[in-house]
């Protein structure tokens, strides 16, 4: 193995705390990973990382934007909200809206599209709502660099927040499936309070 490999491999385990994904199989654990370290890198990820070298700088600035719309969904939504339900939609669309906003679109998607495909606790069902907020927030993305606003993180945020916390939320934007911490049964609106 190339020393720059070894460098690339050493950096990304430091950044994430592992070099694999987590594969959590309870709720619990699922929502500990999500509020804790929800960007880890998985094989797809480190790939594209590390070839060319140069990606590691497009790496570190996701890792930023991550940090940005983790800290961001679980100050302001609910617990039970993060894992599949409106505060994962908003998190998901955020992180890809700011990728666009310090990267570009292209990157912005590639590195969405290899996070979602290369997590091993992935199903189809989550996978699919995920790469669609992906999606949606790559567009607020868009919009926000096209905008005149000076602060274009703010943009981005508002755009996404306001899709994802509509009340009743905007299931038409945004793909969620709430589960609350009573409930072990999909639901939305305020059933989901109960």
């Amino acid at each position: 193995m190339k020393l720059s490999s070894l460098a690339t491999i050493a950096t990304l385990s430091i950044i994430s705390g592992t070099t694999g994904a987590p594969n959590p199989t309870t709720l619990q654990a699922r929502q500990e990973v999500s509020t804790t370290s929800w960007y880890r890198v998985n094989v797809l990820e480190f790939r594209w990382c590390r070839t060319p070298l140069t990606n590691l700088r497009k790496c570190f600035a996701a890792l930023n934007d991550k940090t940005a719309a983790e800290r961001d969904s679980s100050e302001n939504c609910p617990g039970w909200s993060l894992d599949l339900g409106w505060g994962d939609a908003f998190r998901h669309c955020y992180w890809s809206g700011r990728m666009v906003i310090s990267l570009n679109y292209n990157d912005a998607k590639t590195i969405g599209d290899l996070h979602e495909q290369g997590d091993s606790a992935n199903t189809p069902g989550p996978m699919e709502m995920d790469l669609a907020n992906n999606a949606i927030g790559l567009q607020c993305g868009v919009n926000a660099t096209a905008s005149a606003a000076e602060d274009k993180y703010a943009v981005v945020r508002k755009c996404c927040w306001d899709l994802a916390s509509a009340w009743p939320p905007n299931l038409k934007v945004l793909k969620v499936t709430q589960y609350s911490p009573t409930r072990k049964t999909p639901c939305s609106g305020r059933e989901c309070l109960q």
